[in-house]
């Protein structure tokens, strides 16, 4: 059996996708959210979105780029809502709900890591019912290029 990696790392030493993707190569679903009980969810959920202004591409996104993006990831049965707001070339998030928004996708955490991380394609996501989308959807495809993550 694979080891579980130490995903108090992803709160300390992961600082870009592709060392997220590394963290979660190997490992199932149980064990990820078994270690995410453990440092919790919340703070999983702050460190990743941290570092979505960092891995926004304004040059891809376009100058004009305006969008609120609505996140709700769910894990043990509760729902983490976050925000994403793109305007004027940049990228800002914040814990919460938002009104107006653009797009919503909804999903479970460790899907939602390994989305994020490139290791799960978002059309294929979709296609097999583990991302929810509301809104724009032809949007999410033009999106995730904003992120590097086309």
């Amino acid at each position: 059996m694979t080891q579980v990696p130490d995903m108090s790392a992803l709160l300390e030493q992961v600082q870009t996708a592709e060392e997220l993707g590394a963290l979660l190569d190997g490992v199932n679903d149980e064990q990820v959210s078994a270690v995410v009980r453990d440092v919790g969810a919340d703070q999983v959920l702050e460190r990743v979105f941290s570092v979505f202004p960092d891995r926004f591409e304004p040059a891809r996104a376009g100058a004009d780029a305006r969008a609120t993006i609505q996140w709700s990831v769910s894990f043990d049965g509760t729902p983490h809502a976050w925000v994403v707001d793109i305007a004027d070339g940049a990228c800002k998030v914040q814990a919460g709900t938002a009104t107006n928004t653009r797009l919503t996708l909804d999903l479970a955490l460790p899907d939602f890591l390994r989305l994020v991380s490139g290791r799960l394609n978002a059309t294929q996501a979709f296609m097999g019912g583990k991302l929810k989308l509301t809104g724009d959807v032809m949007f999410a495809l033009q999106m995730q290029g904003w992120f590097g993550l086309a």
